[in-house]
């Protein structure tokens, strides 16, 4: 699909501006275009369309680091903690992720996330051995206070995106 808003009239009615500031660090229309540049990011763009998820691009700084956040339909992503329009991106394609397969609250929902961010930095739709590995122990040292899986471990096996080259 070509660049731009009119391509995807759902995403764009769905990723709102939630501040009311004078500019935006990021706007949606920027979003959208650094999502389509990668092959993930136009799987996120087609799941926001075909679903009833609001994005709310937040710009006031947050207590937290946290880059976004996802519950029931609602995603927020916290543009002042995202650096890089790239971040932002990132962002939207790991929450979208935790909405549409019904995934969180386990260190391997975010090991899946955060997967999904490194095939959108790679332009690729699949991940190392070694860079899964690599993301398991990461997001391992950073959610300690959670279980490695959690709910239903079925739902983790429709995931194949680590190949060894």
């Amino acid at each position: 699909m070509p660049a731009g808003t009119t391509a995807w009239p759902g995403v764009r009615k769905r990723m709102i501006l939630r501040d009311d500031v004078p500019e935006h660090r990021y706007t949606p229309e920027q979003t959208i275009a650094e999502l389509e540049t990668s092959e993930i990011g136009r799987i996120t763009l087609e799941r926001i369309e075909e679903s009833k998820a609001v994005v709310e691009i937040i710009d006031e700084v947050q207590s937290s680091t946290d880059r976004g956040a996802q519950s029931g339909k609602e995603i927020q992503i916290f543009s002042a903690n995202n650096k890089k329009l790239l971040h932002e991106a990132q962002s939207v394609i790991h929450e979208m992720t935790h909405y549409w397969y019904h995934i969180g609250e386990c260190q391997h929902a975010e090991a899946i996330c955060y997967s999904m961010e490194l095939m959108r930095s790679r332009k690729k739709m699949t991940i190392t051995q070694e860079e899964w590995d690599m993301i398991v122990n990461i997001v391992k040292d950073a959610y300690p206070n959670l279980s490695w899986e959690g709910g239903n471990s079925e739902t983790y096996k429709q995931f194949d995106f680590i190949r060894n080259t």
